[in-house]
């Protein structure tokens, strides 16, 4: 799931669920290009995260991932 929602977030967290991904965007810029390329980025980068379950927070310059369950 792809969503700009910061509650989504802290929802999947709180779920314990384990085999569910979201890629969360805290972009400046939020020009569809820009999310494009920072979306592919992710995706090339992260791919064995998200395969596994985990919350990616995707912002201008870096991502960081955290693995589901969240304390695993």
């Amino acid at each position: 799931m792809l969503t700009f929602d910061l509650d989504f977030g802290e929802i999947l967290a709180a779920s314990g669920e384990q085999l569910v991904s979201v890629i969360l965007f805290r972009l400046r810029n939020t020009r569809a290009s820009f999310v494009m390329q920072r979306l592919e980025d992710v995706l090339n980068q992260s791919s064995v995260d998200l395969a596994q379950g985990a919350i990616l927070i995707v912002e201008d310059g870096r991502h960081r991932v955290r693995s589901l369950p969240i304390g695993r």
